[in-house]
């Protein structure tokens, strides 16, 4: 359960949308947007995002990211839409804490959709992902930004900007995706 403690509302409850039957939390923690992010003990990384309701949205398949079957991830931030991370090779569960600083990766959300076999669509696809991850961006902007404007934190000229160039960005690939069917 996900409780707004200002509104002292229930935001969300129930199975994280990503997480298997199998997988127990592992890692949760707050984007530089303010998004509530979790990662499973298999995996996956899920973000906690507004479209009808609150709802968990599956954002990063990090087995897609290993090299090797054994080796894992141990997240340290998301930013930018970037699962920032520390690599940990042949079983490893956490960084060494002694000796060399270890070395960050970042990995690119992409959230995981079904395909068609074969390579048909790729396009097309990336665009739908896209597409699905762009709205939800806004979303979470859009909120931020009332929450901002409460607070006085920012001018809502230069909120209103950034949130309309956004906007213009969704549109040309929304675009992109009519034409690429039609």
């Amino acid at each position: 359960m996900v409780f707004d403690c200002v509104t002292k509302t229930e935001v969300s409850t129930g199975a994280v949308s990503g997480m298997s039957t199998r997988a127990s939390l592992a890692w949760a923690g707050f984007s530089d947007d303010f998004s509530l992010i979790v990662m499973d003990t298999e995996g996956m990384v899920s973000m906690l995002g507004q479209s009808i309701g609150w709802q968990w949205m599956p954002v990063l398949d990090t087995n897609t990211k290993k090299k090797n079957k054994e080796d894992n991830f141990w997240p340290v931030a998301v930013k930018d839409g970037k699962l920032v991370v520390v690599p940990l090779k042949g079983g490893n569960e956490y960084p060494e804490a002694l000796g060399a600083r270890p070395i960050a990766a970042v990995l690119p959300f992409r959230v995981p959709l079904a395909r068609a076999l074969g390579n048909s669509g790729d396009e097309m696809l990336a665009l739908e992902e896209f597409s699905m991850r762009a709205r939800t961006v806004l979303r979470q902007k859009d909120l931020v930004k009332d929450v901002r404007v409460e607070d006085e934190n920012k001018d809502i000229d230069d909120l209103d900007a950034e949130y309309d160039k956004l906007c213009g960005a969704l549109d040309k690939v929304s675009h992109a995706c009519i034409h690429a069917v039609v």
